[in-house]
């Protein structure tokens, strides 16, 4: 983690990977995503330790306290793959990480659906002298001033406990800000920030938070990950995106563990509670964070009925491309009746569903025909395999009208050719997702490639 790393992350919206709970969903404030675990502090960077041991550590848990859940992970060309904190099992093909962190054996370059077990509450009974000495070495972390400032607050706390409270704060009374254009820092840079400048994000929080503890002889590491998410209610599934990259620090206190700490709370709880495109929001606003009543709040972050709207087609185009792409890799009836009901339709009756994609289609081009005008051309590689479906079809005598949209053409096949209504289905829903929802995703163009050469509507 280096300065700046985090907030290139918290500029995009591309998903990182989607999460469908076994029961509860995890309140807000447990909603942390593991990713690395960062215990050398050199030059200014925080880095994972070579001399970390690789090996599941014995974790302490009550069984009611477990949560279950599938990870539907996005390509990202690392092998990173990040858990609920505390993953406590995990599937074959993955393997530990230092830190209790989970890796995938190679870069991940398409998605994986993966099912793993976290404790949300948890106890880890001991550390070793080699772990315990390299998460106190404060060798690297410079400045008289900021060794003078914890001794001074631990003194005066009188204990590893009350030493936390004080720092958290320290945050509170002396004016930080967190903002996403921070000044620059200087070869100081956590004696900088926590006494000059008092400007930053999650990582300068965690970052100083980490070094502060070090000073006061507490072990401590900084772990980075993913932090919140965005529920969607049309598919029951959490979507968690790069903006909701986030930092936290881990401290060892002897009578619990290891602890999570989150120093970022401190200024910006919004950003914990809500997530970072409520922060985004409120700084467009011009809103104080840390500081914004309740109700203000929520009606700032419920937006306007039409800014509703449309994320709400979103959302629901979201859900038909999760659940699409997870109905076509299993054909089997299950999953296309479990496809089915979750849109609505409690039995297959393919003429509502038709009325349903002829509705739906008219709903979006009117609701985003703003969004339409700006996103990328549909892709060639689609428009040319629907094509290829629609000559095939022009070969038994059921030709396309120029003016025929591809819902309004399928209902008129099924209605000449009922035979060919789960073929015709396949093919239309995956060319509309990819027509209207604007999705690049490369597996989606196979899905269409696949269901195209097998339509074979002569035979």
């Amino acid at each position: 983690m280096k300065p700046g790393s985090i907030n290139e992350l918290n500029q995009s919206e591309k998903v990182a990977f989607r999460v469908e709970f076994n029961g509860r969903l995890p309140v807000a404030k447990q909603r942390y995503w593991r990713g690395l675990v960062l215990e050398n502090y050199e030059q200014g960077v925080w880095k994972e330790s070579p001399q970390a041991k690789v090996v599941a550590a014995k974790v302490n848990y009550k069984k009611e306290n477990v949560i279950k859940y599938s990870i539907l992970q996005e390509p990202s060309n690392k092998k990173w793959i990040f858990a609920l904190d505390m993953p406590v099992s995990k599937p074959v093909e993955l393997k530990w990480g230092t830190g209790q962190t989970l890796r995938s054996t190679g870069p991940i370059r398409e998605r994986q659906q993966l099912q793993i077990k976290s404790a949300i509450n948890y106890k880890f009974p001991k550390i070793s002298d080699e772990v315990r000495q390299r998460n106190l070495d404060k060798s690297s972390i410079k400045g008289d001033r900021l060794a003078r400032l914890a001794e001074k607050l631990y003194r005066q706390a009188g204990s590893d406990r009350e030493y936390i409270k004080a720092v958290f704060d320290y945050y509170r009374d002396n004016k930080f800000f967190y903002t996403l254009q921070p000044p620059l820092l200087g070869d100081k840079p956590v004696q900088s920030f926590m006494l000059d400048t008092r400007r930053g994000y999650c990582e300068h929080y965690a970052s100083s938070f980490t070094a502060m503890m070090r000073l006061a002889g507490i072990p401590a590491r900084v772990v980075i990950g993913y932090q919140g998410g965005e529920w969607n209610e049309q598919g029951d599934y959490l979507i968690v995106r790069q903006s909701d990259a986030h930092a936290w620090s881990e401290v060892w206190l002897e009578e619990s563990g290891w602890v999570r700490v989150d120093p970022t709370s401190a200024v910006a709880p919004e950003r914990i509670e809500y997530g970072f495109s409520a922060i985004r929001q409120l700084m467009e606003q011009g809103q104080p964070l840390g500081n914004v009543a309740g109700e203000k709040l929520q009606a700032i972050l419920a937006g306007t009925p039409f800014s509703r709207t449309i994320k709400g087609v979103k959302l629901f185009w979201d859900g038909v491309n999760t659940h699409w792409y997870k109905w076509v890799i299993d054909y089997g009836k299950k999953n296309q009746s479990s496809l089915l009901r979750w849109i609505g339709f409690q039995q297959t009756d393919w003429s509502k569903l038709v009325f349903l994609l002829v509705g739906l289609g008219s709903l979006v081009v009117s609701i985003q025909a703003w969004l339409l005008f700006h996103r990328k051309k549909i892709t060639d590689p689609a428009i040319r395999q629907y094509q290829k479906y629609c000559h095939r079809l022009s070969r038994i005598g059921i030709v396309r009208s120029p003016s025929e949209g591809p819902a309004s053409f399928a209902r008129r096949v099924i209605g000449l050719r009922p035979d060919l209504q789960g073929a015709v289905m396949s093919v239309t829903g995956a060319y509309i997702a990819i027509l209207y929802a604007g999705i690049s995703d490369p597996k989606q163009q196979q899905i269409l490639t696949r269901v195209v050469h097998d339509f074979r509507p002569g035979q």
